[in-house]
């Protein structure tokens, strides 16, 4: 059985998403757009709440939220959930962005 068929076991491992990384790329990008985050949550269509909560690595985003706040910012999902993966150090390919 190859390991793409393998049955789902709630032992595997994977790093835990750097949800303090991500929000800090959330508040940079937001900084650096000149915005408060009360302007940003109105432009994603969040609470000013839920996006400190983000920010501050409290929550996880939503696709959906992340996709918001995206649009918001004008920048790729991606540059952000990059970030997730900061500090992974098990070699995994999804970590490895020296590839693009």
């Amino acid at each position: 059985m190859s390991n793409q068929d393998a049955p789902y076991s709630p032992e595997a491992e994977f790093p835990p998403a750097n949800l303090t990384a991500f929000g800090k790329a959330v508040r940079d990008a937001r900084r650096e757009h000149g915005l408060t985050s009360e302007a940003l949550a109105r432009r994603a269509g969040m609470s000013r709440r839920m996006l400190t909560e983000i920010e501050a690595g409290r929550s996880s985003a939503t696709l959906s939220k992340l996709h918001a706040i995206s649009h918001a910012l004008s920048i790729a999902p991606t540059k952000l959930v990059e970030y997730l993966c900061e500090g992974h150090d098990d070699g995994s390919t999804c970590c490895d962005h020296s590839h693009g």
